[in-house]
C-alpha cells in the first residue's frame, strides 16, 4: 500500500461526504487504480457522488481481469444495493472482458444474482453469451427467465426467434411479455395464429399489436381500428403505432383501405390521437401525426399545428398536412392570424407546395408580415403559386409600402421573378423614372437581381446611376453574369467610385470571376482608404491560390488595423507564402493580438518546421485568446516539442478556463496516443 495514500483510504471513515469526495479524488490520481478492497470501498460509498465519481474514473481506463472479477462478485453483495449497481454500471461497459465470469454468475450464482447477471449480459450484446442466456430459459425463477429473454432480444440474431416462440407457448404471463418485447427488438416475426390467441389476454395486447403491425395480412387492419378504441391509452397508443407499421410495409390498396378505416372512426378518432399528441413518448406522438394525415378530416390540421412546435416533428406535421390536400387550405388559411411565427411558416410552406390559387390573397398579406422568416416563407409560397397575374400585385404592393416593407416585397418579386423574369421587369422598369430614390432602389435591386447575360445593357446603364445604391447593385450584377470587356471596364471604373459601398460591390464581384486581368484590379482595391474594402480584396486573393500576389498582400501586415493585418496574415497562410518567411515574425510582434490568433489558427497545414517558434510564441503570448488557440495549434499539429512547452504552461496558466482548456487538448493527445499499436 502506497503510505502516501494511506491519509486519503482513512478519510473515506468520515462522515463528511465532502471529506470523502476530496479523498476519492486523491486515490485516482495516479495512473494506477487503487487496490481492490479500498475500490469496494469507494463503489459502496452512502454518498451517490462519491459512487459516481469511482464509476466514471474506472471507466476511463483499462480495467485489470481480476478488477472485472472483483466486480462481478460485487453483484453478491446483498446489503448494499449502491454497489450492486455501480459494479453493474461498470460491468456493462467492460464489454467482452466481463462476459466469462458474468455466465459463470449466470449459471451458479443466486436468483439476484443470476437476473443481474443476464441483465449486464443484455446491456454488453455479445454473441458469446447466447449459449448461458439459452440454458437459463429453463432456470427455476421466472424473474430469470424473463431476464434472460430481454437479453436475447437485445442481441440482434433472428435466428433466436424460434426458440422465443416456443417459450411464449408454454411460459407464463410475465415471461410471455419479454418474449414479444424481445421478438419486437430482433424485428422477428411470430405465427399469427398464437398472436392472435395472445390478443385474448389484456396485458399483452400493447406488444401483441406491435407484432400484429408487420404481419401485413389484411385480417390484422380491422384488429388494429379497433386497438385504437381500447380502453387504456397504452393499449391505444401501441395499436397506433402498429397501424402506422402496417401502413408503411403494406401495398398501395393496403394504405388506402387504412384510410378508408380511419375515416369511418370520426371524432372518435380524433379524440384518440388527440391524447397520443399530448403523450412524453415520442413515437406515440409520430405515429398520431401520421395517422392524422391518414385521417382525412380538416379538424386535424387544428390538432397538428401546435405539434409543429417540436423542431424533431416539424417534418412529419408538414407532411401530414400536406398528406391531408386541398381540404385543409381554408383551415390553414382560417388558423394563420392567431398562429406562432413557427406555425406561420409552416402554414405558409403547406398552402405553397399545395399551389391552390385561392391562397394567393392571403401569401401577399404574409409577405407584408413583420417577422422575417414568416416573409421569406411566404416569398417561396407565392413563387411556388407562380401566377403572372400576380406580379401587377406584387407592383402595386410595393409603390404603396416602399417605404415600410421595400425588403419583403423585393424578395418577393425576385422569387417569382425566376418563372416569369421578362413580366417582373417589365414592371419594374417605369419606377426606375419615379421620384423616390427607395422606391428606385428597390426596383432597380429586382432588376439586378433576375438580370441575366442578355440584360447587359440595361445593368450597365445601371451602374452608371447617380444613385449609389442602385450602382452597387449593378455592379454586384455584373460580377454574376459576366459580360466581357465592357463589363471588366465598368467594373474598373467601380473600383474608383466616390462610394465606398459601390467600391465594395466591385471587389466582390470581382472576387466571384476568373477573367483574365482581374486580379490586378484586385490588388489595385489593396490601396483603398476603405479598410472594408481592403479585407474583401484579401479574402478575395487569398482564395486564388496565386502564390505570386504573396508581395503585393506582404505590405499590409504593417497595418495598424488589426483586422486587415489579419485578413493579410490569412491570405498569405492560404497562399503558403514562404518567398519571405519574416512575415511571421512581423505577424507575431503586431500590437493587435488577434493578427498572431488568426495566423495561428490558419497555418496548421503547414510545416511544424515553420511554424513552430509562432505556436511557442503564442503559448507564451498576454492574451488569453492567442494562448487558447495556440493551444488548439498544438493539438492539430502533434508536434512533441510544442507539446512539451504545452505542459509547461499548464503549470504557469493564471487563467482557470484556459487551463482547463489546456488540459482537455493534452488528456485528449494522451488518449489518441494509446490507442497507437
Amino acid at each position: 500500500m502506497d503510505v502516501e495514500l494511506q491519509p486519503a483510504i482513512s478519510a473515506l471513515d468520515s462522515s463528511v461526504e465532502e471529506i470523502r469526495y476530496r479523498a476519492a479524488q486523491r486515490l485516482f490520481t495516479g495512473k494506477q487504480l487503487p487496490e481492490k478492497e479500498v475500490l469496494l470501498r469507494l463503489l459502496a460509498d452512502a454518498s451517490w457522488r462519491v459512487r459516481k465519481f469511482a464509476v466514471e474514473k474506472l471507466l476511463e481506463q483499462s480495467i485489470p481481469t481480476e478488477v472485472v472479477r472483483t466486480l462481478v462478485g460485487a453483484l453478491a453483495e446483498q446489503d448494499n444495493a449502491g454497489l450492486r449497481n455501480a459494479a453493474a454500471e461498470v460491468l456493462a461497459r467492460c464489454g467482452p472482458a466481463a462476459v466469462e465470469p458474468l455466465l459463470e454468475v449466470l449459471a451458479t450464482g443466486g436468483v439476484d444474482e443470476r437476473k443481474l447477471a443476464a441483465d449486464i449480459l443484455g446491456e454488453i450484446g455479445e454473441s458469446a453469451a447466447v449459449g448461458g442466456l439459452l440454458q437459463r430459459l429453463d432456470d427455476d425463477d421466472e424473474n430469470v427467465r424473463a431476464a434472460a429473454i430481454e437479453a436475447l432480444g437485445g442481441l440482434g440474431d433472428r435466428s433466436l426467434a424460434p426458440r422465443l416462440v416456443e417459450q411464449m407457448q408454454r411460459d407464463g404471463l410475465m415471461v410471455r411479455l419479454s418474449c414479444l418485447d424481445a421478438l419486437d427488438r430482433l424485428g422477428a416475426d411470430a405465427p399469427l395464429e398464437l398472436l392472435l390467441d395472445l390478443l385474448q389476454t389484456g396485458p399483452l395486447r400493447p406488444m401483441v399489436y406491435r407484432l400484429l403491425g408487420r404481419a401485413r395480412r389484411q385480417l390484422v387492419l380491422p384488429l388494429l381500428v379497433k386497438g385504437l378504441q381500447a380502453r387504456g391509452r397504452v393499449e391505444r397508443a401501441s395499436a397506433a403505432r402498429a397501424l402506422v407499421e402496417y401502413a408503411l410495409l403494406t401495398d398501395q390498396q393496403g394504405r388506402v383501405d387504412v384510410r378508408v378505416e380511419l375515416a369511418r372512426l370520426g371524432d372518435e378518432l380524433m379524440n384518440t390521437l388527440a391524447g397520443m399528441l399530448a403523450s412524453s413518448v415520442r413515437e406515440d406522438r409520430e405515429a398520431a401525426v401520421m395517422l392524422l394525415g391518414w385521417s382525412g378530416r380538416e379538424r386535424a390540421a387544428e390538432l397538428l399545428l401546435p405539434v409543429a412546435e417540436d423542431p424533431a416533428l416539424r417534418e412529419q406535421v408538414r407532411e401530414a398536412l400536406l398528406g391531408l390536400g386541398q381540404r385543409v387550405v381554408g383551415e390553414l388559411e382560417e388558423k394563420f392570424d392567431q398562429a406562432s411565427s413557427n406555425q406561420k411558416t409552416l402554414i405558409l410552406e403547406v398552402l405553397g407546395q399545395l399551389q391552390n390559387a385561392s391562397s394567393v390573397p392571403r401569401l401577399l398579406e404574409a409577405i407584408l408580415d413583420q417577422d422575417e422568416d414568416v416573409t421569406r416563407a411566404a416569398q417561396s409560397a407565392l413563387a411556388r403559386v407562380a401566377r403572372v397575374e400576380v406580379v401587377e400585385t406584387l407592383t402595386s404592393f410595393l409603390q404603396r409600402n416602399f417605404a415600410t416593407h421595400a425588403d419583403s416585397l423585393v424578395g418577393a418579386l425576385v422569387a417569382l421573378g425566376k418563372s416569369f423574369q421578362r413580366e417582373v421587369v417589365q414592371a419594374m422598369e417605369p419606377l426606375l423614372q419615379q421620384q423616390q430614390a427607395q422606391l428606385r432602389q428597390a426596383a432597380a435591386q429586382v432588376i439586378c437581381a433576375l438580370a441575366r447575360l442578355e440584360n447587359q445593357d440595361q445593368v450597365m446603364h445601371l451602374a452608371a446611376d447617380h444613385d449609389p445604391a442602385i450602382r452597387a447593385a449593378a455592379v454586384s450584377a455584373l460580377g454574376r453574369i459576366g459580360g466581357g470587356q465592357a463589363s471588366y471596364e465598368r467594373l474598373r471604373l467601380a473600383l474608383a467610385d466616390e462610394d465606398n459601398h459601390v467600391r465594395l460591390a466591385a471587389v466582390r464581384a470581382l472576387a466571384g470571376r476568373d477573367d483574365e486581368g482581374l486580379l490586378s484590379l484586385l490588388v489595385i482595391a489593396l490601396r483603398d482608404p476603405d479598410a472594408l474594402v481592403v479585407r474583401e480584396a484579401l479574402v478575395a486573393l487569398g482564395n486564388t491560390g496565386d502564390r505570386s500576389l504573396g508581395a503585393h498582400i506582404r505590405p499590409l501586415l504593417s497595418e495598424d488595423d488589426g483586422m486587415v493585418a489579419g485578413e493579410a496574415a490569412r491570405a498569405l497562410v492560404k497562399l503558403k507564402w514562404d518567398d519571405d518567411p519574416s512575415w511571421l515574425d512581423e505577424a507575431c510582434q503586431h500590437p493587435d493580438a488577434e493578427v498572431l490568433r488568426e495566423v495561428l489558427a490558419s497555418c496548421q497545414g503547414w510545416p511544424v518546421e515553420k511554424v513552430r517558434f509562432l505556436v511557442l510564441a503564442g503559448l507564451r503570448h498576454a492574451s488569453w485568446s492567442v494562448r487558447v488557440q495556440a493551444a488548439k495549434t498544438v493539438e492539430a499539429l502533434g508536434d512533441v516539442e510544442c507539446l512539451h512547452a504545452l505542459k509547461e504552461s499548464v503549470e504557469k496558466e493564471d487563467e482557470d478556463w484556459v487551463r482547463e482548456t489546456m488540459q482537455q487538448i493534452l488528456k485528449r493527445r494522451l488518449a489518441a496516443e494509446s490507442k497507437r499499436p
